[in-house]
């Protein structure tokens, strides 16, 4: 009997949208309860500090600006905090 190695998870039809097999933990993670998005590109992720952290380093000559996507409690609905 043999097994085979998934070495990426394919997200829909489309080969361009596969995530590795080692970064499906944190893939899975964006489809949280909390998602925030840089305001000067396409980075997403979802600590605030990483976020501030990109917007520090990747956009020092602009205003700090992210915007929250989403923001549920444990319930599933939209949470203030």
């Amino acid at each position: 009997m043999g097994y085979l190695l998934l070495l990426t998870y394919d997200l829909g039809n489309d080969p361009r949208n596969a995530v590795p097999i080692e970064k499906l933990g944190l893939h899975l993670k964006l489809h949280g309860p909390r998602l925030l998005k840089c305001g000067h590109c396409p980075f997403i992720h979802f600590q605030t500090k990483v976020m501030e952290k990109h917007v520090a380093e990747k956009h020092f000559d602009r205003k700090p600006n992210h915007m929250i996507v989403r923001n549920l409690d444990d319930e599933g609905n939209v949470s203030n905090r």
